[in-house]
């Protein structure tokens, strides 16, 4: 099965120093693609000049992912990650569990009545039908890109997902937010489990954020 990321130079600490060590030491046998785009957010901050274009490259990425593992599965996920422990059989029984197109990380926040469905970490059936959803969300944020500054991936993916059947994954693909649904800023009072399968760096700004959090929740890991 594949495993798809991409990054930009700004996150490129973030992909060497934890995803990819992290990954092949629990689970080298996914094939993984790694693809770089350019660094079109100088910032590298969300919301930021930039970052809706970066989000567009993603979303570009998801329907070519989708074409080259037609009849199969992908899983996403981006750069912001690290593992702990295998997981793939545990994403293959989630999705299954109710013959799902689409399995997402649990990203908290109200989408409407129930909870955001995450672009960041997700595993997909390749499908027609799928990948009519991806050009969707693409075709999504073609159509607000006068929004930019607030419209992300995520809204799009979220606002499409009617389209295919749809889960969130368990609490072992793991955000802070799960914890403590805020934006984390060096909290090191928040209770983490101990016994996580993946854990995505999201809920914080900037890559200083992002390393002190990756860092902490290791930390707290029996592995």
């Amino acid at each position: 099965m594949k495993l798809y990321t991409l990054f930009t130079d700004s996150h490129s600490e973030l992909l060497q120093r934890y995803f990819l060590p992290s990954l092949f030491k629990v689970l080298p046998i996914l094939e993984v693609v790694v693809k770089k785009v350019p660094q079109l957010c100088e910032t590298a901050t969300y919301g930021e000049n930039g970052w809706f274009e970066t989000m567009l490259r993603k979303a570009e990425y998801h329907i070519q992912s989708c074409e080259e593992t037609m009849g199969g599965y992908f899983i996403y996920m981006d750069c912001d990650i690290q593992f702990f422990r295998p997981f793939l059989h545990e994403m293959l029984v989630e999705i299954n569990a109710g013959d799902y197109d689409l399995a997402c990380q649990d990203d908290v926040f109200p989408f409407g009545n129930r909870p955001t469905y995450c672009a960041g970490l997700f595993i997909c059936k390749s499908s027609d039908r799928t990948l009519r959803f991806f050009k969707s969300l693409y075709n999504s944020m073609l159509a607000n890109q006068r929004h930019k500054d607030r419209y992300t991936d995520q809204i799009a993916l979220n606002e499409n997902l009617d389209q295919i059947k749809h889960s969130l994954l368990s609490h072992r693909f793991y955000t802070i937010a799960h914890s403590k649904p805020k934006l984390w800023n060096q909290d090191y009072n928040i209770q983490i489990p101990n016994d996580l399968l993946v854990h995505h760096a999201n809920w914080t700004h900037g890559i200083e954020n992002k390393i002190s959090l990756l860092n902490f929740v290791k930390e707290r890991q029996n592995v």
